[in-house]
């Protein structure tokens, strides 16, 4: 039987960078620049993806979806998938429960506002998530979470020992987890800052030879398109094509695990 073809699903952490939340607090203009950056890397993303024939996943905070909505149903019209990235980008893990569900309902909310559908998907804030956290998500509704990388990082994560793959992260088995992929051996996150940290040539060749987990999530945000980024950016999804990866939204991802798991059961 031939090797199964590598799945990939590109999603973007779609949030108005610090400084310019930071700076709003003395000039509220700043949001204003801040906003319009944004939406200006990401449309030039929704290019980039147009161009290489990809469908991604958006990961929206809700500042977005009540500032612009107009531009998360660009990317809906896109075809692509707009999800969930928490109301207040405020990490859920730091609340107490009932303010973190409140945060997600109104996340929602938000979202279903904006572009008439409601998300299936969440993503917490720095990638930082428990059970408790989960617990609420699959309470809510949510299809799926990709919240959890398994690696370790100082005052963010410690998932070293969650699977690499799609799971049930709790015994009800509803919500689905679709991890963010690392390399092999050295869990370094599949994503767009360490790519350029370390150099895409560098990194590509490394995950030529470490390899990856199948399926392959690949996390970004539009301000890690400065610099280099941008270029960093389309060197890696050439990579990606060249060797005729299958590239697919996180919620498809999702709805396909869950419905292999019950057939099989």
């Amino acid at each position: 039987m031939p090797p199964r073809r590598m799945e990939v699903s590109i999603t973007i952490d779609l949030e108005v960078p610090m400084p310019y939340k930071r700076a709003a607090r003395g000039a509220p203009s700043k949001l204003k620049e801040g906003l319009g950056v944004l939406a200006s890397r990401c449309r030039y993303l929704l290019e980039v993806l147009r161009r290489l024939g990809i469908k991604a996943t958006f990961f929206s905070e809700s500042l977005i979806a009540l500032t612009r909505p107009e531009l998360l149903r660009e990317i809906a019209r896109a075809g692509h998938e707009v999800a969930c990235h928490s109301y207040s980008h405020y990490p859920l893990t730091h609340m107490p429960v009932d303010k973190a569900r409140e945060d997600v309902q109104k996340a929602i909310s938000t979202i279903e506002d904006a572009i008439g559908a409601r998300p299936q998907g969440f993503r917490a804030p720095r990638f930082m998530i428990n059970d408790t956290i989960l617990a609420i998500l699959e309470e809510e509704g949510f299809l799926y979470d990709s919240s959890i990388i398994p690696s370790w990082r100082i005052g963010r994560y410690r998932h070293l020992r969650a699977p690499r793959r799609p799971f049930f992260p709790t015994h009800r088995r509803e919500l689905v987890e679709i991890p963010v992929s690392v390399l092999n051996v050295l869990r370094l996150p599949l994503g767009l800052p360490w790519l350029s940290k370390i150099s895409p040539g560098l990194f590509t060749a490394l995950l030529s030879t470490l390899k990856t987990s199948n399926p392959m999530v690949f996390y970004m945000h539009p301000h890690d398109l400065a610099g280099n980024g941008a270029s960093n950016l389309t060197y890696f999804l050439s990579f990606l094509k060249r060797r005729k990866v299958s590239f697919m939204r996180t919620v498809d991802l999702a709805l396909r695990f869950k419905s292999s798991f019950k057939s099989s059961a």
